[in-house]
């Protein structure tokens, strides 16, 4: 039996799971997806470099040469050439680059954005306030985080994706342990 048509849909709703941590909506795909696209404009210089050094580290591994060969070779620093070296493939090396690594300030976000759009553009006090909220880094995280944003509104804050241990405990508990 085929599977009915379905029409256009106009409303996002939120999983069960997601409500029960507090989170009221989902996020809008169309605002994520425009943010996803800008970010992505601006890595561009970044991942055709990560797929050129990609393609220099996997010829000379063809060659035979092992990881500390291809780091003296190449420069690089041990990480990055061991990263290359053995990625399976090169989305595997620039899927950091678009997507972002987490940062430490991401449950503090909505909070940073929502006080500087409100008129504090006071960075050691609102370094203070998400210290006060829990933070643990530094003035200078929070700087860098905020300085593009100086004479100007911050965009809306877009909420960070789960942590992978909070899916796992999502996917271990019994339904109706909270």
């Amino acid at each position: 039996m085929p599977d009915p048509e379905i029409g256009q849909v106009t409303v996002l709703g939120i999983d069960d799971w997601a409500k029960r941590r507090g989170q009221q909506q989902a996020p809008d795909p169309q605002q994520v997806a425009e943010q996803a696209n800008a970010t992505h404009a601006d890595n561009r210089p970044r991942v055709v470099r990560a797929r050129q050094l990609y393609e220099r580290v996997q010829g000379l591994k063809a060659e035979g040469k092992n990881v500390t060969a291809v780091t003296r070779e190449l420069g690089l620093a041990p990480g990055t050439s061991r990263r290359y070296y053995h990625a399976a493939n090169v989305e595997e090396v620039t899927a950091a680059l678009l997507t972002g690594w987490p940062s430490m300030l991401d449950d503090y976000k909505p909070h940073l954005h929502q006080r500087w759009n409100a008129g504090c553009t006071n960075i050691q006090q609102l370094h203070r306030e998400v210290t006060a909220l829990g933070f643990r880094g530094s003035y200078t995280t929070v700087y860098a985080y905020l300085a593009p944003f100086k004479g100007k509104a911050a965009p809306p804050a877009v909420p960070a994706p789960p942590k992978v241990r909070h899916i796992t405990s999502w996917i271990r508990r019994r339904p109706g342990q909270p």
